[in-house]
């Protein structure tokens, strides 16, 4: 599932479990988060269930918890945390792993794929050609070269 923005996001309408259930108590002592500031991100209108209620969590609930704990945890909270999550949309079921909050852009972004793309190297190409970098372009292409000759005699032999 993905927001209004695009960003991934677990669906609440997954009522499905998973292998492993966790208590909220278990997903605050695995981040660190103190009972009593959990409660308080539902008090507060940031999290969307009460933990004290909630003896299991839910797919999304988990990512939620998650997501909102280590925010919390990282010192955000209150006013930062308001700010932070000013455009994106509740429940905050979203996941840590997958989307990065960046300050130069002052949004959420989802992480690029840690294997570059033909069509990321190729922005960054597209991006040198016009500056002076046609050198560096040019000794990263003869060192590709040499390597993908290396790499086609080693499966020659």
């Amino acid at each position: 599932m993905v927001d209004s923005n695009g960003l991934p996001k677990a669906d609440p309408k997954n009522q499905q479990g998973t292998l492993f259930v966790y208590s909220p108590n278990e997903v605050c002592s695995a981040i660190g988060l103190n009972w009593f500031t959990a409660r308080s991100l539902h008090w507060d209108g940031f999290l969307s269930f009460d933990p004290e209620d909630t003896p299991e969590l839910l797919p999304s609930q988990e990512a939620e918890l998650y997501f909102l704990g280590s925010l919390v945890m990282a010192g955000c909270y209150k006013g930062w945390l308001g700010y932070l999550l000013k455009d994106l949309e509740k429940p905050y079921s979203y996941f840590m792993s997958q989307i990065y909050f960046c300050w130069w852009k002052q949004r959420w972004l989802i992480l690029p794929p840690t294997v570059p793309t033909m069509e990321m190297v190729g922005d960054w190409v597209v991006d040198s050609a016009p500056s002076e970098e046609i050198d560096n372009l040019e000794e990263l292409r003869d060192n590709l070269t040499a390597l993908i000759d290396s790499l086609r005699e080693d499966l020659e032999d």
